[in-house]
């Protein structure tokens, strides 16, 4: 049962094509340009992007006279022989030559809140894809511990076989067959467990990608990475000018800076040219113009003297908002700070166990060479052999596990000085 369990394991995992029925093979770049197309979360930091325009528009309005014109049309009977209709007309412009210095301070706050809605759009878009990534080589790592696992299992299938041909000659204990057995159900076990973990991985990655949860994600790639430099002080530098974070936090406090001025702007005299034209037309017998057609050109000068401390409540609740923001600002400096700290040292030390792992994997490469040519000079067995290439397997799996994190850590490190 055990053999046939294995067998088939085995040559399930090994016969199916590349891309079998609803299976979705994905390089990295097409997994990140799928994210990027149908992000929710996107579209709403684009939603509200675009909102932040409309704001901008809205408030450059306030610097444009607004024009009304109105008409009227009245008809008189039984009060004179003849029935008598009136049309008027009026035209209304109002222009605000100076409102306390509140709509220029609107204008500016508006284009500061279009500021950190693309700071925001651009801090969602570097996270979105930083989750892609971790989450594709992760598959990819899946891919190749079932690989490995499956490789342990078949060798724990041919040590039982050895064993079991040993006993049946005399040559082995009954105890030698429980133990290999034991063996190769943990093999199996292990082949299983690791089979989950990529389907796992795979449905977390179309998760991400907004794909249906039925269809299996095969990574087409490779677990590669470059050494880079981690001094911290040019990787701060970095960070400062390129963080979606600072220019986000920077971008609101300004903002709020701007929210104090018109909250105290309110509470200052306003002008305000005002332009008015009345016409009216007797409709008895033809159209007639009525003499009274004129025109009024003013000036209205406006200052709120008392309103019950609302403007004074305005202005205190915006220089609150502001030293709010002040603070979150320098909070986030620091975070990022600590951030950077933290992945040069995770940089560093992922550095150092892969330079320990690929020793290792050069240790069991030799090995595998000297295995070889016993075999093949007949010293060695054919099982010795393959022992010796399942040990360089599992070293270079170690190794492709410490190349894992070093990318991954690249990755938190790159984030961390504001690039993805």
């Amino acid at each position: 049962m055990i053999k046939a369990g294995l067998i088939a394991v085995f040559f399930c995992g090994v016969s199916c094509p590349r891309a079998c029925a609803g299976e979705i093979v994905l390089t990295l770049d097409e997994a990140l340009l799928t994210a990027l197309k149908d992000n929710r979360q996107l579209a709403q930091g684009k939603a509200k992007e675009e909102a932040a325009r409309a704001g901008v528009s809205l408030a450059n309005s306030a610097v444009l006279p607004t024009v009304d014109i109105s008409g009227t049309l009245e008809m008189t009977r039984g009060l004179y022989s003849k029935d008598v209709g009136e049309l008027s007309e009026q035209v209304s412009v109002r222009q605000y030559l100076y409102k306390g210095g509140a709509i220029s301070a609107a204008m500016r706050k508006s284009k500061f809140n279009l500021s950190a809605a693309q700071a925001s759009l651009s801090r969602d878009k570097q996270e979105v894809l930083l989750k892609v990534k971790k989450s594709f080589f992760t598959l990819v790592l899946a891919e190749r511990y079932r690989r490995l696992s499956r490789f342990i299992a078949v060798s724990a299938k041919r040590h039982l076989d050895y064993v079991s041909e040993l006993h049946r000659r005399g040559q082995a204990s009954e105890s030698e067959i429980i133990g290999q057995r034991s063996s190769l159900r943990s093999a199996m076990y292990l082949y299983s467990s690791a089979a989950t973990q990529k389907k796992s991985a795979g449905e977390i990655l179309a998760n991400l990608l907004y794909l249906k949860s039925g269809d299996e994600i095969t990574a087409a790639g490779r677990l590669r990475y470059a050494f880079r430099d981690t001094a911290y002080d040019a990787a701060f530098l970095k960070a400062a000018a390129s963080r979606p974070e600072l220019r986000l936090y920077e971008a609101e406090e300004r903002s709020a800076e701007e929210a104090v001025k018109i909250a105290r702007g309110f509470g200052r005299p306003s002008l305000k040219a005002t332009l008015d034209y009345y016409s009216s037309n007797r409709l008895a017998s033809g159209t007639e113009k009525n003499d009274n057609d004129h025109s009024v050109a003013g000036l209205t000068v406006s200052w709120p003297v008392f309103d019950g401390g609302q403007a004074r409540a305005e202005v205190e609740a915006a220089i609150a908002a502001l030293k709010a923001s002040q603070a979150q600002r320098q909070q986030v400096i620091k975070d990022i700070a600590t951030e950077l700290r933290q992945a040069c040292l995770g940089l560093q030390d992922s550095l150092e166990a892969l330079k320990a792992a690929e020793e290792e994997v050069k240790v069991y490469r030799d090995n595998l060479r000297a295995a070889q040519e016993k075999y093949r000079r007949g010293i060695a067995s054919l099982l010795d052999m393959q022992d010796a290439a399942l040990k360089y397997e599992t070293a270079y799996f170690k190794k492709e596990q410490a190349v894992y994190a070093y990318m991954i850590a690249g990755m938190d490190f790159d984030k961390a000085i504001g690039g993805v």
